[in-house]
């Protein structure tokens, strides 16, 4: 009888781990730039020993007055973390940084932030380096921008302003922007033919979810991209 038990438990132990799906795991951190990210960067991945790596970085190098990087070094962390994550054995996705709103970007930043480079230049910038970083380390790039299009004060639009979400943002997704985001990104694994048995999301505040239900984890009713994510490969 005792035996049976333990065999039942054994039986019922195996069958719970081959079918337990894809687990997805958030390690954005609000606020933060590439140079803070790639300090942690190894340790994540030691940690989570992820199958598969979705980076998205540089809203803040580039977009936030207050913890900005320089070009090239945002280059170089971006360089540092694609080696790291390919040495690691994960497949990595990069993508590029949305599209931001000049008009409430720059009621929340230094006055002359944005009066010699527009938002929009400074996004372009940032995802002309997103881009060349990919190229050269032959990785897939996920096309940010064209996923959540323009960012403008419109309520239709998928970046938070006042007419959607009542808040000046201008740069943090709304939950069906992270809805787009998730989506593209399954369909791109499925596209890449990747097979993730867990997948590690790190990046900024825009991972992180900023101002979304969930936000820091990818739970089941996480309005966040990773939570978004995890519930679409796990209902496939």
């Amino acid at each position: 009888m005792k035996f049976r038990k333990l065999l039942s438990a054994a039986i019922l132990f195996f069958a719970a781990f081959f079918v337990r799906g894809v687990e997805v795991v958030n390690a954005g951190h609000s606020g933060w730039n590439s140079r803070q990210l790639r300090e942690i960067f190894r340790q994540e991945l030691d940690k989570n020993r992820p199958d598969l790596i979705i980076l998205m970085v540089g809203t803040n190098d580039n977009l936030n007055s207050y913890n900005l990087v320089p070009p090239e070094e945002f280059e170089k962390n971006l360089t540092a973390m694609a080696e790291a994550a390919r040495a690691s054995g994960a497949e990595l996705l990069l993508c590029e940084i949305p599209n931001a709103c000049q008009e409430l970007m720059q009621k929340r930043h230094k006055a002359d932030f944005f009066r010699r480079e527009t938002a929009e230049d400074k996004v372009r910038r940032a995802n002309q380096i997103v881009a060349a970083v990919a190229e050269a380390q032959r990785i897939p790039l996920l096309k940010t921008t064209e996923i959540l299009g323009k960012a403008t004060t419109d309520a239709a639009s998928l970046i938070r302003n006042p007419a959607n979400s009542g808040n000046e943002d201008g740069v943090h997704p709304t939950p069906n922007g992270y809805f787009r985001l998730a989506d593209a990104i399954a369909k791109r694994i499925k596209a890449e033919q990747w097979k993730p048995k867990r997948i590690l999301c790190i990046g900024d505040s825009i991972t992180f979810g900023a101002a979304v239900k969930g936000a820091g984890t990818a739970a089941p009713d996480a309005e966040t991209y990773p939570g978004r994510l995890a519930r679409e490969l796990n209902a496939r």
